[in-house]
């Protein structure tokens, strides 16, 4: 940290079955973790006493922080260090047990329950405190700045006199955040049995951990659907020290770098602290990889016990503790508070479904009608004045992305207030404004291209209502969702601990929206792998009167959506945003025939009071 600065630093006692998770965590990411013995004898209350020292720095609060410890509740202490001066200083942070006799009330037992010394780094600017180096830097700034503009100025006269012209590039993403770096080739990787790399994130991860001589990949996560790779990565330094383990992620630049904004403004400082950190900006390269990127999370973990998804914790035991640990850890930040919110359920949910339209490039044909790019096109289909087999002259979109698989395009229209964006798969090796593009499919011929001749089992066919239902009104809640609460997202860390990654999607929107992903999630990846479909359609036909593990699961989804909705007495809300949100997710190509069958049973059954 740099002189005159401050930096929080927090504790954490979390439950585990063998007693509980110490993490002490500094402002800067870096995490100490261990598994502390708490016995607890009976007739006796038990109080945790917290207290951070240093004679190197300042610390507010300065007194001992006592505190409760009931039966498997988390207990949380922070404090705000600022040092003296430079140099390497430690923090001694001591938590003691205190167990208070009920009778007699004399008989007092304590001992040191956690014990640690954290270094700190103390460094100034030239011999100045940050205060006092920010006021020189001000001053830089803006002699820089003038400097900056008038040299613009001359510049675009000497381009307007060479007669240049202005260059325009839609890229769809979000503001350039990356820092531009070289990868260390002679960096080691060294891959744990069964993880494979590419040679794309083999560069992007010897420029992420440039500084260390070798690392080690030990798991890697599957992701959801957005191509992005999740690694679990030991670093190690020259002299043979290993630093704590991390998270890397390798994925596009402009998800990256959306990724690292959304951390910044809806993560940092409203989760609590066992939430994964990202560490420092993401990196990216200037070669031919320009469109990659890479960012690390800390990571929340004890030696020798690697973490597991949600998906492979509930595959192992289906337990109902660990959804609801999941609410009860985030949902006081998140999802509870929340404020009304009325809108058009395709502004939440049509990004779910497949593109309005499938197109590909024509070279011949008649224009069957115009289309500027400012009506939608589905409104178009629904006024029969476009359908398959029919030409347009395409207009500028504001989004233009090589889609994930890297066959064809994603074309964006810009959103309109009110309205979701128009998005078209466009199926040429090249895009620009003003060509021709037939129409080869539309959004109901993708799904029906899935999930043809799948028996309902009575269920009303929700494909019908798919536009009735994306056009209805929507009286609701709004918060802050991760927007991606897919089940390799939450990681089951040390003592059942819930922790979160990936923060791409993050953002302000329907309240219910995560859970109504989770609970896709759930049906497509955990009970596709136990149950057949007969089973799953008997199971949500009638839910109250199935006491498995399964419909315990379903249950306690259902119980944290209740918790956020806008009229608690109706669950018209939820049904909404989990039929739309299932039939969406059958479109994903990496589904089993069981799962994609599965949830175009959830849709169905919960579209058919809609």
């Amino acid at each position: 940290m740099t002189l005159g600065d401050s930096q929080s630093v927090r504790l954490i006692l979390a439950p585990n079955t063998d007693g509980y998770v110490a993490t002490a965590e500094l402002q800067d990411g870096k995490l100490i973790t261990k598994l502390v013995n708490v016995p607890r004898p009976s007739n006796y209350d038990i109080r945790a006493v917290a207290r951070l020292e240093s004679v190197a720095f300042d610390i507010q609060p300065t007194d001992a922080r006592e505190y409760e410890l009931p039966i498997n509740q988390p207990m949380e202490w922070r404090w705000t260090v600022r040092p003296h001066g430079t140099g390497v200083h430690q923090l001694s942070l001591n938590v003691h047990l205190r167990h208070i006799a009920r009778a007699p009330a004399s008989d007092v037992r304590e001992y040191l329950l956690f014990s640690r010394g954290l270094d700190v780094q103390v460094t100034s600017i030239l011999g100045m405190t940050a205060s006092q180096s920010g006021i020189f830097g001000g001053i830089g700034l803006v002699s820089g700045t003038l400097v900056t503009l008038i040299g613009y100025a001359l510049n675009k006269r000497r381009e307007r006199n060479l007669g240049f012209a202005p260059t325009h590039r839609q890229n769809g993403g979000a503001a350039a955040i990356s820092k531009i770096g070289k990868p260390n080739l002679e960096l080691l990787l060294e891959q744990r049995q069964g993880v494979q790399i590419s040679e794309m994130d083999g560069v992007l991860l010897r420029t992420l951990f440039g500084n260390y001589q070798r690392v080690v990949i030990e798991q890697e996560f599957r992701s959801g659907y957005s191509g992005a790779r999740t690694y679990l990565v030991l670093p190690i330094r020259a002299d043979g020290r290993t630093d704590a383990h991390t998270i890397a992620k390798v994925g596009s630049k402009s998800d990256i770098d959306r990724e690292y904004a959304n951390f910044v403004q809806f993560v940092k400082d409203t989760l609590p602290p066992i939430t994964a950190r990202i560490q420092e900006p993401p990196v990216a390269t200037s070669s031919a990889l320009a469109g990659v990127a890479a960012l690390r999370y800390t990571f929340i973990g004890q030696p020798g016990r690697a973490p597991v998804s949600l998906r492979q914790a509930l595959l192992a035991q289906p337990d109902p503790a660990l959804l609801a640990q999941l609410f009860g850890t985030f949902g006081p930040n998140w999802w509870m508070q929340r404020k009304p919110y009325t809108f058009q359920a395709a502004v939440e949910y049509d990004r779910a479904q497949p593109p309005h339209w499938a197109m590909e490039p024509a070279h011949v044909g008649t224009i069957k009608s115009p289309w500027t790019g400012k009506s939608a096109l589905a409104d178009l289909e629904t006024e029969g004045r476009l359908g398959v087999g029919d030409v347009v002259q395409m207009p500028a979109f504001a989004s233009v992305e090589r889609r994930s698989s890297g066959k064809g395009w994603s074309l964006e229209s810009a959103a309109v207030h009110g309205r979701a964006a128009t998005r078209v798969r466009w199926l040429g090796d090249t895009f620009s404004p003003g060509e021709f593009g037939r129409i080869t499919a539309s959004r109901i011929d993708l799904l029906q291209r899935v999930l043809i001749s799948m028996d309902l089992y009575g269920f009303p066919d929700i494909l019908p209502k798919l536009n009735r239902l994306l056009s209805q009104t929507v009286s609701g809640m709004q918060s802050t969702i991760h927007g991606d609460l897919n089940l390799e997202n939450i990681l089951v860390g040390p003592g059942g601990i819930i922790w979160l990654i990936d923060f791409e999607r993050t953002r302000e929107g329907h309240a219910v929206f995560d859970f109504a992903h989770l609970e896709a999630e759930l049906i497509a990846h955990v009970l596709s792998e136990h149950m057949t479909v007969p089973q799953f359609a008997q199971l949500i036909a009638s839910p109250a009167g199935q006491p498995s593990p399964d419909a315990m699961l379903l249950r306690a989804i259902h119980d944290m959506a209740g918790h956020c909705l806008f009229d608690s007495g109706s669950t018209r809300e939820y049904d909404l945003a989990l039929a739309l949100t299932c039939l969406g997710a059958t479109k994903h190509a990496n589904l089993s025939n069981a799962a994609r069958h599965m949830l175009y049973l959830a849709a169905s059954c919960a579209a058919k009071d809609l």
